[in-house]
């Protein structure tokens, strides 16, 4: 099973060639604009991720 940051890593690569491939071949569209906004959240996720374990267990 992957680590949490290994899967958004690898799903950040998928989006960046996608949204490339459809530039390429249909230009900036609107879906290209969303591709652009999951790559961003994903890269926010990325720097923020906590892979520690919780100090305390969750009720």
């Amino acid at each position: 099973m992957k680590k949490p940051e290994e899967e958004l890593r690898s799903t950040l690569r998928k989006l960046e060639e996608s949204g490339r491939k459809i530039v390429a071949t249909r230009g900036y569209t609107r879906e290209v604009e969303k591709i652009r906004m999951l790559e961003e959240l994903i890269k926010e996720q990325l720097k923020n991720e906590n892979t520690r374990y919780a100090t305390r267990p969750v009720r």
